[in-house]
């Protein structure tokens, strides 16, 4: 073999070598809305005809039955919220069998829909507090909205969570802007 072929052959082998040790999988690719858009969604639906658009228990929204929308969308309780840029929730809590209880929301976000994480980065209206992981609304009605920090995350679904405490109804929505 001369030294050409020798060379050459040598950066063939290096350079699939290389390919193979730098290869790697895309294991999902999520669609995210028209940049621009905003998508509101209320969680704790339980089909196209449900009027509460609440839960009066403790609740996870993707432990309700997911049905297809008008779109022909399945709605399971997941809020895609791949590429947003902000993303508010408005947790409600309302008179629904007395007023003297609590309830305590909590988002947890996933990468997968499948495992979930608590999400710890919720602010209020005062931009300035501390994040938090759980909001709690105490024996009143009212509808408190609450972002998610976003600055350091990228997460592709978001579910909500409430506890209830005595008694209430209690309301999730949020608005996605991508």
């Amino acid at each position: 073999m001369t030294k050409t072929l020798r060379a050459m052959a040598l950066l063939l082998v290096g350079v699939f070598a290389f390919a193979f040790i730098t290869s790697a999988q895309i294991t999902n690719t999520i669609h995210k809305p028209i940049i621009g858009s905003v998508v509101n969604y209320t969680f704790f639906v339980a089909s196209t005809t449900d009027t509460a658009l609440a839960t009066t228990t403790s609740a996870t929204s993707t432990g309700m039955t997911g049905y297809f929308d008008t779109n022909g969308a399945l709605d399971n309780g997941k809020l895609n919220i791949a590429g947003a840029e902000k993303v508010t929730f408005y947790f409600g809590r309302s008179y629904g069998g007395g007023n003297a209880g609590n309830s305590q929301f909590k988002v947890q976000v996933s990468d997968d829909g499948t495992n979930w994480y608590d999400f710890s980065k919720l602010r209020g209206a005062d931009v300035s507090s501390t994040a938090t992981s759980t909001y709690t609304i105490v024996a009143s009605t009212s509808t408190v909205p609450v972002s998610l920090d976003l600055t350091y995350d990228t997460h592709v679904y978001a579910r909500c969570i409430v506890v209830e405490t005595t008694d209430g109804t209690h309301a999730c929505r949020a608005t996605v802007e991508y």
